[in-house]
């Protein structure tokens, strides 16, 4: 297959996708990692070992959330991610995902074309983004989770008979949408869009 000119919306999975970590507040902690404050989780589909460096991966590497509301986790903009995305069993990888990720990220003018699973999922945090796009994802566009409380603003959603909802927006995880005991965020996500 000639990757550069023949891929169309059909092809999805190709690569894993874009998964930006912040230590910004999150509201449950379903891996069951000790409910206390600040609540952390584990990141799903990375592996804990790189077959291709052959070594472990710290779990720090895979943890956010925590208490910094104001992180910084850099500038994102302009970007198109196609043709991502990856499912396995109890584990799945969006275009992009934005865990616990701070207010002072700034993200903007966003594509997310023919994802295997989500388009951009917010777990969490408080990044604020605006100008997303997500075009034929696999399940469902924009995924809202762990008590997501940013500010989205222009999004565009692009569906065909593959994909789910446009938005998917839980309290803190689709498993059980409880949040941990001990979390200070309210039960829900609430996003303003």
């Amino acid at each position: 297959m000639d990757l550069k000119n023949n891929l169309t919306k059909e092809d999805k999975g190709l690569w894993g996708g874009l998964i930006i970590l912040g230590q910004a507040p999150i509201n449950s902690n379903k891996y069951k990692y000790e409910d206390n404050q600040p609540l952390t989780n584990k990141i799903d589909g990375i592996p804990e070992y790189s077959s291709l460096s052959g070594r472990s991966i710290p779990p720090d590497y895979l943890t956010f959330g925590g208490s910094d509301y104001g992180g910084d986790s850099g500038i994102l903009k302009y970007v198109s991610i196609r043709h991502g995305g990856a499912k396995g069993t109890g584990w799945d990888l969006k275009g992009l995902s934005f865990a616990g990720v701070g207010s002072q990220t700034k993200v903007e003018h966003i594509e997310v074309f023919a994802t295997k699973d989500d388009g951009i999922d917010f777990l969490g945090g408080m990044v604020q983004a605006k100008y997303l796009l997500v075009a034929y994802s696999g399940d469902d566009s924009f995924d809202i989770d762990e008590g997501y409380t940013g500010i989205l603003q222009f999004l565009l959603s692009v569906q065909d008979e593959n994909s789910n909802r446009a938005f998917e927006w839980d309290g803190s995880t689709e498993i059980d949408d409880l949040k941990a005991d001990t979390s200070l965020l309210p039960d829900w996500s609430q996003p303003t869009i």
